[in-house]
This record gives structure tokens, C-alpha cells and sequence, in this order.
């Protein structure tokens, strides 16, 4: 059924029926959820595919086609209105729509991704170690995934307490190994990245202006900032071209006094 799917979706590709991406915010408003259609030779409406496709051997896609393999073309078409995305009756075939739809449904169920949050004054040293190195995270719940606790519950609790660990642990080559890789990943470089959040700096700024300040550390390779008249900050993402150029920015200015008891922050996003 996987190789169907594929097959059919490769199809529409061809033939620019695929949606692009979707976005919950833009449905209020359809007439913007695919601006920029254009006509192309064959006078079929070409819609921009998504440079990030869905995964076609997903199990939410093999399971969002079963249910939409099984509507009415009633339904679908009334679905696709709903969601406010095009379609073409003379030129689609009720396939065509279907794929559209599930297409659609699977990046609409899509959760959106979650901010790393820091953690309290009062986190364990994993929970801070997690935060500063997702690989730890990574490592612990492979070892979960797999249902290996005991290992899994050895790694934490080394991480938070080295010397009781091995006072409850260190008998046995199996949890040597583990305390092993808990170095390893201790003493690993912390995470970061060359795209950044900001927020603080001065609305009274402008645009121009803190892209200028920005661009002190280095090219920039993407920029927005969201400036709201009623607030006296901003805030905004920035990507740098190098790392060095992300890192000089966060030595410098994340935590910078900014005045009137407003400090700028600028943190390391995925």
C-alpha cells in the first residue's frame, strides 16, 4: 500500500497537484494560503511543493490515506473548501483530490515544535545537562526506547550523583560502560547553532537598525524581527553564516543591560 501511495503522490508531483505547506494561522485568511498560484502550460493550476515533503512511508500517512481512500468526493471537496485549497474538478481526478487531502491532513496534525524551555533554579544537574546538550536526552531515551531502564536510571543517576551511582552501580562492567558514555556526553560540546532568538531590543530601534547591530558579528543568512507599536521591545529570530559569528553575538550581548530594567536575550534555536 506504501508503494501506491508513493507512486500516486509521485504522479501528482508530476502533474502539480501536490499542496504545498499549510499553516493553521493562514486558513483564516484563504485567499492568502496559496497566493502565488500560477497557470503553467498545460493550463493545470501548479501549486509549490514544499521543499520538506511529507514522509510516504510514514505509519500517519499510511493511515490518513485509508481514511480518505474511503470518502465520498462529496466530502473531500467539501473538506478541501473548508480548508480554503484549490483544486481543479475538470483537471483532477477524484485521486488526485484524496492525495490532496491526505496530504494536507497529515501537515495539519503535524505538532508544532516546541521552544526549549531553561531549566528552574531548582533543576536537577540532568535536567540542566539535557538542556545544554540534547544528545544526553537523546541517549537516555534510546535506552528507554529499547527497554533498557535499569542502564537508563544508572546514566541519570550518575549525571546527579556520580558517587552513589557507582557505590549502587559500579559492581558490574554493564554500568561501567554506561558511567562511561555519561563522560563522554558530559564533556561533549554544548549545543548551538547559528540561528538565534532575540528579544529586547528597543522597538524605537527599527528594523534597519538592529539588522545593522546584528550584522556587527557577522553575514547574516536570515532575518525577521516582530516590532509591536504597543511594546517598548522586540523580538525576532537572525541566522548567522558562521557559528562564530552566532557565538560572538551570545558572548556579547545575551544578558546585556539594556536600561530601564530591560536585559536582552539572545538563545540558541534548532
Amino acid at each position: 500500500m506504501k508503494i501506491f501511495v508513493r507512486i500516486c503522490l509521485l504522479i501528482s508531483v508530476v502533474h502539480g497537484y501536490v499542496v504545498g505547506p499549510v499553516s493553521r494561522p493562514l486558513l483564516k485568511n484563504r485567499s492568502s494560503l496559496y497566493r502565488g498560484l500560477r497557470p503553467y502550460s498545460s493550463g493545470r493550476v501548479r501549486i509549490a511543493v514544499a521543499s520538506s515533503q511529507i514522509d510516504l512511508d510514514s505509519p500517519e500517512v499510511a493511515k490518513e490515506y485509508e481514511k480518505v481512500k474511503e470518502l465520498s468526493i462529496y466530502t473531500v471537496k467539501k473538506e478541501l473548501d473548508d480548508l480554503g485549497i484549490p483544486y481543479d474538478v475538470a483537471m483532477m481526478s477524484e485521486m488526485d483530490m484524496k492525495l490532496r487531502l491526505m496530504e494536507a491532513r497529515v501537515r495539519l496534525s503535524a505538532p508544532p515544535k516546541q521552544k526549549r524551555k531553561a531549566p528552574g533554579p531548582n533543576a536537577s544537574k540532568y535536567e540542566k545537562l539535557i538542556y545544554e546538550k540534547p544528545a544526553v536526552k537523546k541517549f537516555v531515551d534510546e535506552l528507554m526506547e529499547i527497554g533498557d531502564i535499569n542502564r537508563a536510571n544508572a546514566f541519570t543517576e550518575y549525571i546527579d550523583n556520580e558517587k552513589v551511582a557507582r557505590q549502587r552501580y559500579g559492581n558490574s562492567q554493564l554500568y561501567l560502560d554506561i558511567f562511561d558514555k555519561a563522560e563522554e556526553l558530559k564533556n561533549a560540546p554544548a549545543f548551538t547553532s547559528r540561528k538565534l532568538e532575540f528579544k529586547g531590543f528597543p522597538s524605537a530601534m527599527g528594523e534597519d537598525m538592529i539588522k545593522i547591530s546584528l550584522e556587527e558579528f557577522g553575514t547574516l543568512k536570515a532575518f525577521s524581527v516582530k516590532i509591536d507599536d504597543t511594546s517598548p521591545e522586540c523580538s525576532g529570530v537572525v541566522e548567522y553564516e558562521s557559528q562564530e559569528s552566532a557565538d560572538s553575538a551570545v558572548a556579547k550581548w545575551d544578558g546585556a543591560d539594556m536600561g530601564m530594567g530591560s536585559k536582552l536575550s539572545l538563545e540558541y534555536v534548532e
